[in-house]
């Protein structure tokens, strides 16, 4: 099942104590087969979310550079249970890629498919996002267009945006043993807003409800929690040494597979020089245990 870690924070000017919030995520990691969790910090505009969000990413990394260790991968590691035959719209799952990615992500299974000369209604915050297939990924597609795409991969992919022109974060390690992953990048584009019918109220408002993709927020979580239910048993030890491990180094939660079926994921972030989202602005490797929003 996909753990789940909130954490309310008030703007104050006394420092805040982040052990407590570690040894959560350090409990809910050590808990039986649990592979990934993702930890949601929440709070009113200006409560110093995103700074939480990443010290707790460094200090988790840093922690894992000091402490941590890479696992062989299990052979009985799994993820969620695949129910769905068919795709909607009747589709078949004939490519293998489109197949694997659905039996580890099942929620993408309720999304409607995508035609090209589909209209997407970029001013109905109503609107649900669609999915379009290609044989080495699946592409989810909102109000935000291809500036605030998601892109599914398979986990054995090579580096699939080495090569684009997306501005990619300065620390977008996708396989970190933490990752922050923000959900900016699902502002509307200045381009989209001035499409709409008051583009000067829009682009004015910018921010407000009608103006962000709330749904891909929420299909966002949704891929994040199947990938939360991927189960694992301990791992075993990669070198005779380890097997002579203390009680205490045998509840190390710093550790992480070599590699997964967890398919990677790839996610908008937003560009403040410009103002805008960036597409594939955050890789989510496939052997990340934690991920933050």
């Amino acid at each position: 099942m996909p753990q789940e870690l909130t954490k309310n924070t008030t703007a104050s000017t006394k420092p805040i104590d982040y052990d407590p919030l570690v040894k959560r995520v350090e409990n809910l990691l050590n808990q039986d087969q649990v592979y990934r969790i993702f930890v949601i910090v929440f709070g009113v505009p200006g409560s110093g979310k995103t700074t939480v969000a990443r010290n707790l990413e460094r200090i988790l990394n840093e922690n894992y550079a000091k402490h941590g260790s890479q696992k062989v991968v299990l052979e009985n590691s799994k993820g969620p249970k695949h129910q769905q035959e068919q795709l909607n719209g009747g589709d078949s799952l004939d490519s293998e890629v489109i197949e694997a990615i659905h039996k580890q992500i099942p929620s993408v299974g309720n999304l409607k498919l995508y035609s090209g000369d589909q209209n997407i209604p970029s001013e109905d915050p109503a609107f649900n996002p669609v999915v379009e297939h290609f044989e080495d990924k699946i592409r989810v597609v909102g109000r935000g267009l291809s500036a605030s795409e998601i892109n599914i991969l398979p986990p054995s992919s090579p580096s699939y945006f080495k090569d684009t022109n997306s501005t990619l974060n300065n620390d977008n390690d996708e396989e970190q043993f933490a990752k922050r992953v923000s959900m900016d990048g699902f502002h509307l584009p200045i381009s989209i807003l001035k499409k709409f019918k008051d583009p000067e109220n829009a682009i004015k408002m910018r921010g407000a409800t009608h103006t962000f993709d709330a749904a891909m927020v929420v299909q966002l979580f949704d891929f994040i929690l199947d990938t939360c239910r991927y189960t694992v048993d301990q791992p075993a030890p990669t070198t005779n040494t380890e097997t002579k491990k203390s009680a205490e180094q045998a509840t190390n939660p710093y550790w992480k597979l070599d590699k997964t079926e967890i398919p990677r994921l790839s996610v908008p972030d937003f560009n403040h020089a410009l103002k805008d989202p960036t597409p594939n602005g955050t890789l989510i490797g496939s052997t990340t245990r934690v991920l933050e929003n």
